[in-house]
């Protein structure tokens, strides 16, 4: 079963079928954050709602916050040339995640040897939102419960009901930078 972002509430129903389904043995993955944007809208004020993801993810020991994930480490860029000459914008908002020997342990930034990105050097992580690892939710997965992909410790979150993402502003980082989980498999 796959999730992809939702726009709407998930009902207890829909919560406890999708439950049902993982514990028949079936798989499930989940591509979704708690950043909302409406298509089409230039200004990009983002709504952050989880439509009730967390509460089945908890359940398997993966807690998704309601926040976006703003990396200054290693965001994507983009190279513009201006009427002053060439200027570089950042996207913090969209998240170069790369295979990176300097990181180890539970700090790499992409697990390759997750299936999901085996032989795949980087991914795009475009409005992420953080994630929480809880092993003691599901202690008998160990090692199985496991972050697969990190931003860089130059990251920061920002969280309230909106978010302004515009691809123009001036980033002005607010906060202690730290390392945020972005993906996780259990």
């Amino acid at each position: 079963l796959l999730i992809t972002q939702p726009n709407k509430e998930f009902t207890e129903k829909e919560l406890r079928r999708i439950d049902q389904f993982v514990m028949r043995g079936k798989s499930l993955a989940i591509l979704a954050s708690a950043v909302n944007t409406k298509a089409g809208d230039a200004t990009m004020n983002a709504k952050l709602d989880t439509h009730g993801l967390e509460k089945l993810t908890e359940g398997y020991g993966i807690i998704m916050h309601k926040d976006v994930v703003l990396d200054f480490g290693r965001s994507f860029r983009v190279r513009v040339d201006t009427m002053t000459g060439p200027r570089t914008m950042i996207f913090p908002q969209i998240l170069d995640v790369r295979e990176d020997s300097r990181f180890t342990g539970d700090e790499v930034l992409l697990d390759t040897s997750f299936a999901a990105f085996f032989r795949i050097p980087q991914a795009s992580f475009p409005f992420a939102s953080s994630l929480e690892i809880k092993k003691d939710k599901q202690p008998q997965l160990g090692d199985k419960l496991r972050a697969i992909a990190h931003s860089t410790p130059a990251a920061i979150v920002e969280t309230g009901d909106t978010v302004d993402l515009k691809p123009a502003r001036q980033w002005r980082p607010k906060g202690n930078f730290q390392q945020f989980t972005l993906a996780a498999a259990a």
